[in-house]
């Protein structure tokens, strides 16, 4: 069966994001795996271009293409206004056999000022997003979409409310086609965004939700159900009469909404469990940089620990360093301090939120919104992935 480019880009974005392996997905579309890598290198190398058939494929720039053609994308772009550079290049590749790949379609319409090209930008502050700018999965991901004409910013900032403020205010103050943002002071970032928004422009929120503002796009776990599973997973193989502690372990200055709502859901496992009703709660709350007012007190009769954050390997250190044994310890995020403590057996479980699928799902969110015009929904939950010390190899660097 012969291929055609749109499918070919179809089943490489599908075997990419599938959450069954690449193995798996294609087995069940019946694909050779050869015949897929050969694709996706070709695309990975040379964009749209690459998966046309080798005997029309043309290795040209977009600005050798003749003069005619590059007309001719302009009248049918005039003719057909509904249509994206995607959909133009393949209705000239099937219609008028020519091969012109979707990033030229786009340069010859930005070149006319017919199109104008969509910058975005990305502010991030927490831990496990400060590493998004990594190859994903092979091709890094900016170079994925500057392909399509797509320009993107990535903007950080000092963990503290001031540093914030100052950033906050030079990116209301720029000129931006959308924006993916990583909140973590929550009045701060209510503030921001309802600025921002004024502007009428897309933006796409990642890790944590914002719901005071409505109209926003999110991509992510869902605190709540994050924190319900993590109450179901403290429940595993453990009497009933079970001591719970929560630690929340926070930065300086934080204020993000996400720890309340997964404690939220942490205890409302328990209650709609009534079986579990033996289980006592107690909370303590400690900044990151207090290891040392930490004691063993704080842990007596303490049979599990819930950490409703990445800093579940502050808590693992001190239960090693105590020689402390029988503590059932649940966290959040692949941070490596947390892979070193799973590993050695002082956490039992780990929650990822996949924070590399969240900066690419979100930023190809705002190049469909953008670009492709395309309806999308609004909220967009990552699955909930569980690790243990027996599959936590895979993400061990």
């Amino acid at each position: 069966m012969r291929f055609t480019v749109s499918e070919k880009q179809e089943i490489i974005h599908m075997v990419v994001r599938s959450e069954i392996g690449v193995n798996r997905t294609l087995r069940e579309i019946g694909l050779n795996k050869s015949t897929f890598y050969n694709w996706y290198n070709a695309y990975t190398e040379k964009g749209v271009e690459g998966l046309l058939p080798n005997k029309r494929c043309v290795n040209r720039q977009w600005n050798n293409i003749p003069q005619e053609q590059k007309n001719l994308v302009v009248k049918l772009a005039l003719d057909y206004s509904h249509l994206s550079s995607r959909e133009l290049a393949y209705k000239i590749t099937d219609e008028q056999q020519i091969f012109i790949s979707e990033s030229s379609v786009y340069r010859i319409l930005k070149s006319r000022n017919l199109i104008t090209a969509p910058a975005h930008i990305f502010l991030s502050a927490a831990d496990e997003f400060t590493e998004l700018k990594k190859d994903y999965p092979n091709g890094k991901t900016s170079e994925e979409f500057e392909k399509f004409g797509v320009t993107m910013e990535y903007i950080n900032y000092k963990y503290n409310s001031a540093a914030f403020k100052k950033i906050a205010q030079k990116v209301l103050e720029g000129k931006y086609d959308g924006l993916l943002f990583a909140p973590i002071f929550n009045d701060e970032s209510v503030l921001f965004l309802k600025e921002f928004k004024k502007k009428n422009i897309p933006i796409v929120l990642i890790d944590s939700n914002i719901s005071e503002i409505e109209g926003l796009d999110y991509i992510g776990q869902d605190a709540y159900q994050s924190g319900y599973l993590a109450g179901k997973l403290i429940s595993f193989g453990v009497k009933s009469d079970n001591t719970i502690l929560i630690m929340k372990i926070t930065r300086e200055i934080e204020t993000t909404s996400v720890y309340l709502q997964r404690i939220n859901g942490f205890h409302s496992f328990f209650k709609e469990n009534k079986e579990l009703s033996n289980y006592k709660f107690s909370e303590i709350s400690i900044k990151d940089s207090e290891y040392n007012t930490l004691s063993k007190e704080m842990f007596k009769d303490i049979n599990s620990i819930f950490v409703p954050n990445s800093r579940v390997y502050i808590v693992a250190k001190f239960i090693k360093e105590n020689n402390m044994k029988g503590i059932r310890v649940v966290g959040y995020d692949l941070l490596k301090n947390n892979l070193e403590y799973l590993n050695d057996g002082k956490i039992d479980f780990l929650i990822n939120q996949k924070p590399e699928d969240q900066g690419y799902l979100g930023i190809s969110h705002l190049y469909k919104k953008l670009v492709l015009k395309e309806e999308i929904e609004i909220t967009n939950y990552i699955p909930l992935e569980i690790i243990v010390k027996e599959n936590a190899g895979t993400f061990i660097k």
